[in-house]
């Protein structure tokens, strides 16, 4: 499951910022294919009984996951609508040209771009995979293999995020368009900042939680070694500031972060600042 996700991060991270319409215009077609896939998985535990087996005396938090869960899926569903709106358009636009490596004044080079599209692929999927992971019992079948893939990509993640971030130290981000009010140039700089912390937050956490709690951690179906000591107390502080409060700053955090990028592109017409990440 980690290894598809994998695979399809990497192509996605490479389509999208293709030079080909054509490449582009399927790679929104396949992000917008996962969506489907991801939604239905949502709306099938509606009705498979998955939800419907949670005690009613359990925890206040694991009740209101599956409302959570079908509110991603209603904004999932828009989201569908969007990358096919967005795949004609793609279409549409000829002549782009190829990117740089590496960083410039007038945007960021396809280092950063994949780094950036893999992360948000594999991060993306990795909250409503922990999410609904939580509400299975510990006597599902299916279990086992949703905790190794999820923090298979837990790792992949941290990975990833670790790279980009010494990679920007040797090639810095381009700079904000010169349109942009002051207030508005803080903010995303604080939005950015905070994103990068979650993200790195959110594997560090997992894994600690696990190794504290006193289970192992496979990555690829390997078993790392244990580097820190079983701790009940530090893993319960660790559990919920993983499940808990890492996710509620995550979905703040990317609520302020999208909500940017299309005020940017549909409000104040800057098409300039999604190609920034996106062509």
């Amino acid at each position: 499951m980690a290894s598809w996700y994998f695979v399809l991060a990497v192509f996605l991270a490479v389509t999208l910022n293709g030079a080909n319409r054509f490449l582009r215009a399927l790679g929104t077609l396949v992000a917008c294919l996962s969506l489907v896939m991801m939604v239905s998985s949502i709306i099938l535990a509606d009705f498979d009984g998955t939800f419907a087996e949670l005690p009613e005396q359990g925890d206040l938090i694991d009740r209101f996951k599956p409302l959570i869960l079908n509110m991603q899926a209603a904004v999932g569903i828009g989201g569908i609508g969007f990358l096919l709106w967005a795949a004609r358009r793609q279409l549409a636009r000829r002549g782009v040209m190829a990117l740089p490596v590496l960083n410039s004044a007038n945007g960021f080079g396809l280092v950063s771009r994949y780094a950036h599209w893999i992360t948000a692929v594999l991060i993306l999927a990795l909250v409503p995979m922990g999410m609904f992971m939580s509400l299975l019992p510990a006597s599902s079948p299916d279990r086992a293999s949703f905790v190794v893939a999820h923090e298979t990509m837990g790792v992949l993640v941290l990975m990833v995020v670790a790279l980009r971030l010494a990679r920007l130290l040797r090639s810095p981000p381009a700079a904000f368009g010169p349109d942009m009010k002051p207030s508005e140039r803080w903010l995303a700089q604080g939005v950015h900042f905070t994103l990068y912390a979650v993200l790195l937050a959110f594997p560090l956490t997992g894994l600690f939680e696990m190794l504290c709690g006193g289970d192992a951690v496979q990555v690829f179906g390997r078993t790392l070694p244990a580097f820190a000591r079983p701790d009940p107390a530090l893993a319960s502080s660790l559990t919920i500031l993983h499940d808990r409060v890492l996710p509620l700053v995550f979905y703040g955090i990317i609520f302020l972060h999208v909500g940017a990028v299309l005020k940017h592109h549909f409000i104040d017409r800057r098409s300039g600042d999604v190609r920034r990440m996106l062509r």
